[in-house]
């Protein structure tokens, strides 16, 4: 069957990936706070939206693009509804690296990290042009986790694909942050 990926977070990184895995041919849900105005968003630009938890236990690929600060609140009543051989994208490896998120045995857990932000990533797109994304594997547990994650990050679009580590990629980028 095909792949149903839910796009959990509706903002900066989440509105534009979905609009791009959607171009790309891809069942896109949203995950987004009923009522919320992320909510409001996706169901105008004509997504199927539901609660996170709901998205979250109807996808294949779960993308989870919420803030950072906000991933370990949500976490266990989003973790309980993942099916377990669910592969998970994050694009930012501070959560995998500092929070203590656990993960079913089944699942893959991979980080695409596109190089700049949302509109940025879709705006390359749109000019036909590349933005690189950063690549890394926390948990490979179909023995396939790169290839998910070079997959997902071409369905966006990107190139070059850069492999790198969890650390790795997050230390370059909350030391980005400060400079």
């Amino acid at each position: 069957s095909a792949a149903t990926v839910a796009v959990i977070g509706f903002g900066n990184q989440g509105e534009a990936q979905a609009h791009l895995l959607r171009e790309s041919g891809v069942n896109v849900i949203v995950g987004a706070r009923p009522g919320g105005s992320a909510d409001a968003r996706a169901r105008a630009q004509s997504f199927e939206a539901f609660s996170p938890a709901r998205a979250a236990g109807r996808a294949t690929i779960v993308a989870l693009l919420l803030p950072d600060e906000v991933v370990p609140e949500v976490w266990p009543g989003l973790s309980i509804e993942i099916p377990r051989d669910a592969s998970i994208v994050f694009a930012h490896g501070f959560n995998l690296l500092y929070a203590s998120l656990g993960f079913s045995a089944g699942a893959d857990v991979v980080l695409v990290s596109p190089a700049g932000p949302g509109h940025v990533l879709k705006r390359h797109r749109q000019l036909d042009a590349r933005l690189p994304a950063y690549l890394a594997v926390h948990q490979d547990a179909s023995g396939a986790a790169w290839d998910l994650a070079e997959a997902y990050a071409g369905r966006l679009g990107c190139r070059p694909l850069w492999r790198t580590t969890v650390r790795e990629e997050t230390e370059v980028d909350l030391f980005g942050e400060q400079v």
